[in-house]
């Protein structure tokens, strides 16, 4: 009996392992849940509806209402927190319920209908400038006056819509706040288990590395898997950052763990690194993540270089890293055992040593040394994540490193003003919101005309492919690649929806729940892949006129005709009604990543200076958000069918040299904010120093791209030059008190980082980069 016990017991554990891995995979391929949630509350809403109303013996055409109107309320209220997603949900009965009503009145007389159609598009997209709830409000209402020219309900049913409509947001009410509840605290726990998700992804993708063969294909591929997995932290990471506030009603707390998730960030990122430094042959320099190493670094002693001359067997101290990372990995991972926490605490206190150079083990290089403070500073991080958000276990079965770094963590219980500096308002034509409303306004008249040419019944297919286009969309380049997607996913949602109605022909069960499977892969996949997206809306389609008896191939060919003229449509009105270029846009963004890296670096050095009223931390997740930002925008430019490939590798390098600066300066902000950092205050007037000829350099590059933007307005350019590179670094009164090792390093590496921007948007320096003493270059990694 004991046996059996024993054997189920391992299957149990064997089984629990599985499914906590698969659970991890998912969580990091969907952090914090939200695309799984909104496509649950969307879908689940329009099934309950539509329970509710055919139990009611509503006909078929208060069932597309209903149906329609749940999918409205499910994927349009976007506020963070509940009780703001509630008085949306609220005020969206009444915009409804108007803006059919007036649908219903107007819908005999078509001209005038359109006119009101459009005035509503344009409202729509004008009032997103007001954040979610006016973007909410205005799709509620656009969306409703068209459902009414769709169903062509009469005035005699506007009481029985109306309740119809109450149902739906009801029943999607019901989805969000009961079945499928996802408070801003659900979410940021559920983000927290996504990023521990992703860290441990990272460690697999560094240990794949450290085992590949130096220069082998697999080696390449283990290389690009850990810049892409390093990537996805960094995003998760920012995910976590922006929901703080919302999530966290204790601010200190919110400071706290900001500054723990930005530290684990870091200390991956740069594991990563020193790991790719030790083990990389130096042939190796198409990933990202080899920009952030300094160019004077060389990987002579690497451990890897000995092994890979032949058979002989592994280097100790590559084996060593390799158990350590396992370790590590261990200790991130969930255990619940008793003996799992003494090996688990055993494990913490080895790894928390490593972030001093007293406890590292024997021998170590250069590279590994900074391999195993990475480490080291990793578990430190996690371990402040805990004691931020979890309950704070005071006892005995600390060991002696542990004990340290939560008394230190303890002390670390501080926090700084946060120095709020607004963006520039735009105002008139040039907002986007405003230039939008009119592109798009403009755009859904053509797309009116162009679908009722080719069908009186269909033309809304046009009118809502260019509705969309313009959706998340800010310049020419952005709605030429969003159109050519919905087009192409559209042809292959014909494939794919026709395929599949001469699968489940008779079949009517088996139809809607693949429809309702194709909704909910749509509403899933929508932030992921717009193509696949539109394929599974299109085949969903197919599946709907199936159901209703009136499905035919010409039906669905007619639908790709339509969707070509809407993104037809779109793109000449990016053309003519005030067009927004791309490089215009992208040079934009490029000054605004620029003025957010020069906030960053100079609350960090003051910070570094001693000046507590600043949070360096805040002024980096706003430096990313920016990034962010130039990343979407320059997508077209990035696209392989771009036929502009000169400025394709521009845009390219420039996007990689953003993010090694982007790197080093967020690397600086999270060094300024350690205890030991600010006990050694330095000579504020070094620092400042440092600053300004930062700021001078970034300031030249800032210029010189307004400049180029202003060209084609008849502004001449300047033959700019960067400025005085640096030469000494914030030397401090006292030898025993300068500015640590790895600030120096940012400082250095950010400085380089510029001078090569500068080169590449065509910038001469005015003189050879200079080069930090040699005596403020200790331990430097």
């Amino acid at each position: 009996m004991s046996l059996v016990r024993c054997y189920i017991d391992r299957g149990g554990g064997r089984a629990h392992r599985v499914g906590t891995e698969v659970w991890d995979r998912f969580s990091a391929f969907d952090p914090g849940l939200v695309r799984l949630c909104g496509a649950a509350t969307t879908v689940g809403g329009v099934v309950l509806t539509l329970l509710v109303l055919a139990v009611g013996g509503a006909p078929v055409s208060l069932l597309v209402v209903g149906a329609w109107s749940s999918m409205v309320a499910g994927y349009t209220v976007t506020d963070q927190r509940s009780r703001d997603q509630a008085v949306t949900l609220a005020l969206g009965i009444p915009v409804s319920i108007g803006a059919l009503s007036v649908g219903t009145v107007l819908a005999p007389h078509h001209i005038a209908a359109d006119a009101v159609l459009l005035v509503l598009i344009f409202t729509a997209m004008y009032v997103r400038r007001y954040g979610p709830r006016g973007s909410g409000l205005g799709d509620f209402a656009f969306q409703h006056f068209f459902m009414a020219q769709f169903v062509h309900a009469a005035l005699a049913q506007i009481p029985g819509v109306s309740v119809v409509v109450a149902v739906a947001v009801g029943c999607s009410g019901l989805l969000r706040f009961g079945l499928v509840r996802a408070t801003p605290e659900r979410t940021l726990r559920r983000l927290r288990h996504a990023f521990r998700a992703r860290l441990l992804a990272v460690i697999d993708a560094m240990a794949d590395l450290a085992h590949a063969r130096p220069g082998s294909p697999s080696a390449d591929r283990a290389m690009h898997v850990l810049q892409r997995r390093c990537a996805q932290l960094h995003q998760v990471a920012l995910l976590i950052q922006r929901r703080l506030d919302v999530a966290i009603a204790n601010p200190d707390t919110a400071r706290t763990v900001q500054q723990h998730i930005a530290e684990a960030e870091i200390a991956a990122e740069h594991a990563a690194i020193m790991l790719l430094r030790t083990v990389r042959s130096p042939r190796d320099a198409s990933s990202t993540l080899i920009l952030h190493l300094s160019g004077k670094q060389q990987d002579t002693g690497s451990p890897r270089d000995h092994a890979a001359r032949g058979d002989e067997p592994a280097d100790p101290v590559l084996a060593h890293l390799l158990d350590e990372l396992s370790d590590l990995r261990r200790l991130l991972t969930r255990q619940t055992t008793a003996g799992a926490d003494t090996a688990t605490a055993s494990i913490r206190a080895r790894l928390l040593g490593y972030t001093t150079d007293t406890h590292l083990p024997n021998p170590v290089t250069d590279s590994t040394r900074e391999l195993y403070h990475s480490i080291g500073e990793l578990a430190r991080a996690m371990l402040g994540l805990r004691l931020a958000l979890g309950p704070r276990r005071h006892g005995t079965t600390d060991q002696n490193q542990t004990a340290r770094c939560r008394a230190e963590l303890e002390a670390e219980d501080h926090h700084a003003q946060i120095d709020d500096t607004g963006n520039e308002n735009l105002a008139g034509l040039q907002r986007p919101t405003t230039r939008a409303a009119l592109q798009v306004t403009v755009g859904t008249a053509i797309a009116i005309i162009g679908g009722e040419l080719i069908s009186t019944e269909h033309w809304y297919w046009a009118m809502i492919t260019c509705w969309v286009v313009f959706l998340n969309t800010t310049s020419l380049g952005e709605v030429l690649v969003k159109g050519y997607r919905r087009l192409a996913g559209t042809i292959a949602g014909v494939a794919a929806g026709a395929g599949l109605v001469t699968l489940v022909t008779g079949h009517t069960t088996t139809a809607f729940l693949l429809m309702i499977a194709c909704m909910f892969g749509a509403f899933f996949i929508a932030s992921v892949s717009y193509l696949l997206m539109s394929l599974l809306i299109t085949s969903m389609v197919g599946l709907l006129y199936a159901l209703l008896g009136t499905y035919t191939d010409t039906m669905l060919i007619l639908r790709v005709e339509e969707t070509a003229v809407g993104a037809a449509a779109g793109l000449i009105a990016a053309l003519l009604v005030l067009p927004a270029h791309t490089h215009q846009l992208v040079n934009a963004q490029l000054t605004d990543v620029l003025k957010h890296t020069r906030q960053v670096i100079t609350q960090a050095i003051a910070h570094l200076a001693g000046d507590p009223h600043v949070n360096p931390l805040d002024a980096a997740r706003e430096l990313d958000t920016a990034l962010d930002t130039y990343r979407t925008v320059a997508q077209p430019l990035l696209h392989p069918a771009s036929p502009l490939r000169t400025r394709r590798a521009q845009t390219r390098h420039t996007l990689a040299v953003l993010e090694t600066i982007a790197y080093h300066t967020r690397s600086l902000a999270t060094t300024s904010q350690h205890p030991p950092l600010n006990q050694q205050k330095c000579e504020p007037h070094a620092l400042t120093r440092t600053a300004k000829q930062l700021e001078n350099q970034l300031a030249a590059l800032t210029e010189s791209v307004q400049r180029t933007n202003n060209r084609h307005a008849g502004t001449p350019t300047s033959n700019l030059a960067l400025p005085t590179m640096i030469r000494s670094v914030a030397t401090c009164a006292d030898a025993k008190n300068q500015v640590s090792s790895p600030a120096l390093h940012h400082i250095e590496r950010i400085d380089a980082n510029i001078a090569a921007l500068g080169r590449s948007l065509g910038l001469p320096d005015t003189e050879e980069q200079g080069t930090i003493p040699h005596g403020l270059r200790q331990h430097q990694p």
